[in-house]
């Protein structure tokens, strides 16, 4: 398969998965919906700003782009919507920094905000689907250029596949300390560690 249709897949396989781990979203008197793979987003962007070496950065891009890919499936997006759109958004900014990074989750918190109280213009489909593309887009866009800034070759769209074949393991309902289904594997150890450190994963 070429990188498009390995995209359309793991877009599937994300938005199944999430489905038959977490269902609705729902716990402790909330049901969130897509907004708790939102959450997921920021939580990384997070983790991007304090990775310390390319390792982290991809792992935190990754894991960045299948929330990303959650909360557009639980959107109701089509798979080939969303891989044509993250393929359109791999290009490189000329301002990368951080604080337009922030800016555009904030506004993204102001679409999905005033989307759900039902104001500002957010109750028509089309408005709050044209201003969600656009922000999610530009966050593609971020990560496209980040990548680029550390001279690696690697695209939104591989390290998407790259770290969903590693996160696809994991079965939440089995193992609700690190998802893993072999506690005893050398990589469900490492998870265990990371979550005891306070830097929750996928």
């Amino acid at each position: 398969m070429d990188i498009q249709e390995q995209l359309i897949t793991a877009i599937k396989e994300i938005g199944a998965w999430s489905k038959e781990n977490f269902g609705d979203q729902e716990g402790d008197g909330l049901k969130l919906g897509r907004i708790a793979p939102f959450l997921g987003i920021i939580e990384e962007v997070g983790e991007l700003s304090r990775s310390s070496d390319y390792a982290d950065l991809k792992d935190a891009s990754g894991d960045m782009m299948i929330f990303l890919t959650d909360y557009l499936m639980r959107t109701g997006w089509p798979a080939e919507e969303i891989a044509k759109m993250y393929s359109t958004a791999c290009r490189s900014l000329a301002l990368p920094n951080l604080q337009n990074l922030v800016i555009t989750l904030a506004e993204l918190c102001h679409t999905e905000l005033k989307r759900v109280q039902g104001i500002r213009g957010m109750d028509d489909l089309e408005t709050y689907t044209s201003k969600q593309r656009g922000n999610v887009a530009y966050l593609v866009s971020w990560l496209h250029t980040n990548f680029s800034r550390w001279g690696s070759q690697d695209t939104p769209l591989t390290v998407l596949v790259e770290v969903w074949q590693r996160v696809r393991q994991r079965n939440w309902k089995v193992n609700k300390l690190n998802g893993m289904v072999a506690e005893k594997s050398e990589e469900a150890a490492a998870e265990s560690r990371v979550l005891r450190q306070g830097s929750p994963r996928l």
